[in-house]
């Protein structure tokens, strides 16, 4: 290439920044700052009988705003009534950024939350569901199998319950070790040959094309096909001859299977229609102006959710040899 041609080339390239940049600039956001999502209040909760009810509330912001941190609301007021007793204000505390109220709701109870926020009312409504607790959990270990290495380790695990008949039913399971300081000692984690799992990528598989079920840590899904049925689930643990779970003495694993409500599972499944990828850990967040309706939301007047769950675990440790 010669000389000349490249400083027509660099010409050129500079010409298409300086325009990208000159567009760039006369984009005039200012005017979409009366957006009526300027007054959005996000709720957030999620409740189980073994803690005290909590509510996170935050203010919607404008996008192009430097946002570092959630715009946290204190100065509500928030009204609380759990299985048909009103159960007063919720108090603020500025310390955990959440509204409180010492109140432990109960399988079956209705939770419901109004407040007060810019001129309207915004409330959010869910129940908690009643407990499906594990029968059983039992394990194959397979050892040495090819699946990295000439010598890998392959563990089936088998969680059998008994799902409750005639009504639709929503769980999320989850396992891996007892403490998150484990987890460098845990394999990787195999949902696809499990039917309920199957019977969810169906469905996400629709917004996210050739998904199949993974996740770090687990997945939901519901009792479709399923209905009342002893149903034993089937995953699996790789262990890499390589890896550092290997070489670990025992592998203590905890088997966590939630009933969730119905509002907690639609969350969960949007969050896969879009990322494809969930955890129990992402439903106490700041949804933000910008895209409240991509995810499924159970709060009238505002954006948000409140998720119930209840939770049933089992521990064992699969032995090294």
């Amino acid at each position: 290439m010669s000389s000349k041609q490249r400083l027509f080339n660099c010409l050129a390239l500079a010409a298409i920044m300086l325009a990208s940049t000159s567009c760039y600039r006369e984009m005039d956001l200012d005017k979409y700052r009366d957006d009526p999502g300027r007054d959005v209040l996000t709720l957030n909760a999620v409740e189980c009988p073994d803690s005290s009810v909590a509510l996170m509330a935050t203010a919607t912001y404008f996008f192009s705003d430097k946002h570092l941190e959630r715009s946290y609301v204190d100065s509500l007021a928030p009204q609380l009534t759990v299985g048909g007793k009103p159960c007063g204000v919720m108090t603020y505390k500025a310390d955990r950024h959440l509204y409180f109220a010492p109140v432990r709701p109960q399988e079956g109870d209705v939770i419901d939350i109004q407040v007060a926020y810019k001129g309207r009312t915004v409330t959010v409504t869910d129940t908690v569901p009643r407990r499906c607790r594990i029968d059983s959990v039992r394990y194959l270990v397979q050892s040495p199998v090819h699946v990295y290495n000439d010598n890998d380790k392959l563990i089936t695990y088998y969680i059998s319950f008994t799902d409750p008949a005639g009504e639709p039913n929503y769980y999320f399971f989850q396992f891996g070790p007892p403490s998150r300081l484990e987890e460098p000692f845990m394999g990787e984690r195999r949902f696809k040959q499990e039917y309920v799992f199957q019977q969810l990528a169906n469905v996400v598989s629709k917004y996210q094309p050739q998904w199949e079920p993974y996740s770090p840590y687990g997945l939901p899904f519901t009792d479709e096909g399923i209905d009342g049925q002893h149903h034993t689930l089937v995953v699996q643990e790789v262990v890499d001859a390589n890896s550092a779970a290997f070489t670990w003495p025992s592998l203590p694993r905890k088997f966590q299977l939630y009933a969730i409500s119905q509002s907690y599972y639609r969350y969960m499944l949007s969050n896969l229609f879009i990322s494809g990828s969930t955890s129990m850990g992402n439903a106490m967040i700041d949804l933000g102006v910008a895209e409240p309706q991509a995810v499924y939301t159970n709060v009238q007047g505002g954006t948000g959710i409140m998720g119930c769950y209840v939770e049933d675990k089992v521990s064992l440790t699969v032995p090294a040899r």
